[in-house]
């Protein structure tokens, strides 16, 4: 009776989501409770509490992720996890929507990674979309974890592989398919081509998944497909414009300049257009839609600078602005749906605003409060990637006193916290973003200079690198080599300094000077 009770409300539940606007409510308020006594010993009532658990987060998954990731009919799936005999590769696949939507949404669950990769080592691999879907979550999983690791990346290419295998990029093995499985393919497909493009973007890796198939069909998901099919064409019209190519060619002999310019060309009017042919139906997807705008504008920004090319209507102080005044007008859900990628979108605006800066751009008298605005909204977030902040911190501050002498803080001027602990962007529309005429507040980076007298460790994840090398150039997340020379402000100076001191000898480790300043 609880089996069939869970899953009787689970799927009336997934019913009433799609047939309207989803994603902005908190889908843990209105799951029932059942009497979840995970303390039982009971083997029977723990099935039953983990079945129990696990339908709950497919429900929050359908009610908050399937707009971003629209590629699993959750129904179905929970249909077959009601069954007495259920197959173990659906539990499988349930298992890693559950870990994966734990792990986007910060969210607390009795399931493990170690259980399901052991599930995983001894189940019959297939080559179908369930291995597929399989690998594609685990990607996640991992890319929160680790942003840009080894094992996020190998499961993005594992599902790209088997993807390609099953000739998932071809019309031409679509022709003899019942229509619905046709549309699940397609969507599937797409998803891992915007994925491998923002994930290629992010750590500046080569793209290997070109698709010849059509897009999918709207059919019964007119509330979620076109917002989706909207992010799939950026995509699709940022890489038949040839970026892809000058960026990975950027550090060999390079692209012609007119190859250069007429792919800018392209791009700078695709990315201008600020309208489209709809209106998405919930803040999910608005904010994929326009951080993904804006921070493709970015890239070609620091692409072009890269090649000596002015791309004029691409200015990252403007282009900070519009994305600051956007995010203040978003729920704080639709924000934390997108889990670390908008974070280090919001990162690579931030650095491109820094360089524009240090490039004596005509509107770097308001690139402080712009630089302030994202810098709080990065350090709102419930993430804390301490190692973003700090990066940051010194990008700004590596910024040459004698270009803009009112960047560095004046002496004396105290280096504040801008977030007490556990106070996170409101949800409602205020002042944080839309209002930037205070000084810019510092990170505190008391807890990662002092601790063990080290700055964050060095990992082999190129994006998140934040190691003491790194801070002798500008640091480009893009990797991207850009004719900018730095020096470094008294500020930047003194606590790298400290730094080092620190890590010649621990026991200084707490002596480094932010101590008498922060609150």
């Amino acid at each position: 009776m609880r089996r069939m009770h869970c899953v009787r409300y689970t799927l009336q539940r997934i019913s009433a989501s799609s047939q309207g606007p989803h994603g902005d409510e908190q889908a843990e308020d209105h799951t029932p409770s059942l009497g979840t006594n995970h303390a039982g010993t009971d083997p029977v009532i723990h099935q039953y509490n983990d079945l129990e658990e696990l339908i709950s987060f497919l429900a929050i998954f359908q009610e908050r992720l399937y707009p971003v990731w629209p590629i699993v009919d959750v129904a179905p799936l929970i249909s077959d996890l009601s069954k007495e005999r259920t197959d173990p590769r659906a539990h499988i696949l349930a298992d890693s929507i559950r870990l994966a939507t734990a792990a986007q949404l910060r969210r607390d669950t009795g399931a493990s990674l170690d259980a399901l990769s052991t599930r995983l080592a001894t189940c019959d691999h297939q080559m179908d979309l369930t291995s597929v879907q399989t690998s594609f979550f685990l990607h996640i999983i991992h890319e929160n974890e680790t942003p840009g690791g080894t094992k996020s990346l190998i499961y993005l290419r594992q599902a790209i592989t088997v993807a390609q295998m099953m000739r998932l990029d071809r019309e031409s093995s679509y022709t003899s398919l019942p229509e619905t499985e046709q549309q699940m393919r397609r969507r599937i497909l797409w998803l891992l081509y915007v994925t491998e493009r923002g994930v290629a973007l992010l750590h500046r890796l080569p793209v290997i998944l070109k698709p010849t198939t059509l897009f999918p069909f709207p059919q019964d998901d007119t509330h979620v497909l076109p917002a989706f099919l909207e992010l799939v064409h950026l995509f699709w019209i940022f890489d038949q414009s040839g970026i892809f190519e000058i960026l990975e060619d950027a550090d060999c002999n390079g692209p012609t300049v007119p190859m250069a310019q007429r792919c800018l060309d392209i791009l700078q009017d695709t990315l201008q257009e600020t309208s489209t042919n709809f209106e998405p139906s919930n803040y999910v997807q608005k904010a994929d839609l326009f951080v993904t705008r804006q921070w493709m504008r970015t890239v070609v920004w620091r692409a072009a600078a890269s090649l000596g090319l002015h791309a004029t209507a691409l200015n990252p102080v403007r282009i900070g602005k519009e994305f600051l005044s956007f995010m203040s007008q978003l729920p704080r859900e639709a924000i934390e749906s997108h889990g670390p990628t908008i974070e280090y979108k919001t990162y690579d605006i931030a650095t491109a605003v820094v360089d524009s800066v240090s490039n004596n751009s005509p509107e770097a008298s308001s690139a402080r409060q712009v630089l302030g605005g994202l810098q709080r909204l990065l350090s709102s977030s419930r993430r804390e990637n301490k190692q973003l902040l700090a990066s940051l911190y010194f990008k700004i501050s590596s910024i040459p006193i004698t270009l803009h002498p009112s960047f560095p803080l004046e002496n004396g001027q105290r280096v504040e916290e801008v977030r007490d602990e556990g106070d996170h962007q409101p949800a409602d529309n205020s002042d944080e973003f839309s209002v930037m005429n205070n000084p810019l507040a510092w990170v505190d980076l008391h807890g990662i200079l002092a601790n063990a007298g080290r700055f964050p460790e060095s990992t082999d994840d190129q994006f998140t690198s934040v190691d003491q090398g790194d801070l002798s150039a500008s640091w480009q997340p893009l990797g991207y080599s850009m004719p900018l020379s730095f020096t470094y402000s008294a500020l930047a100076a003194s606590a790298i300094d400290q730094a080092q001191t620190a890590t010649e000898d621990p026991m200084n480790a707490h002596n480094v000077p932010w101590d008498e300043h922060v609150p």
